[in-house]
């Protein structure tokens, strides 16, 4: 696996999929982030016709709050900082992770990077 696609996050990995996930369920596990398991389920991901999903990414049309919801079990809620490196998006990082699979991949050799939006 090429280095800028290691350590994204399960946000930064949305951010750069050619399709979308219906659903992603991970079990955070632990007192501290440095703790923290994935423990990922089974997902059913139906076949799309990509093309007119990747011309642009990130995609305007994404919308996270839409596709990733954060449900815990226990007696206390987690920290944002117990979530963060979960949930994090890093700019650079996800730019660099574009930038990587346009050379390296054919299937993102057209994609066009949206600077504005990442620079949002």
């Amino acid at each position: 696996m090429p280095l800028y696609l290691r350590n994204l996050t399960l946000v930064e990995e949305q951010l750069i999929a050619p399709c979308k996930a219906f659903g992603f369920i991970a079990k955070l596990v632990g007192s501290s982030p440095v703790h923290y398991r994935h423990c990922k389920g089974h997902m059913i991901v139906v076949p799309q016709n990509v093309q007119p999903l990747f011309k642009i990414l990130p995609s305007r049309d994404l919308r996270l709050s839409e596709t990733i919801k954060v449900m815990w079990v226990g007696k206390s809620r987690p920290s944002d900082e117990e979530l963060r490196p979960t949930l994090q998006v890093r700019r650079d990082v996800v730019l660099n992770a574009l930038l990587g699979l346009k050379r390296d991949n054919n299937l993102f050799r057209d994609v066009e990077v949206d600077h504005e939006l990442l620079n949002s």
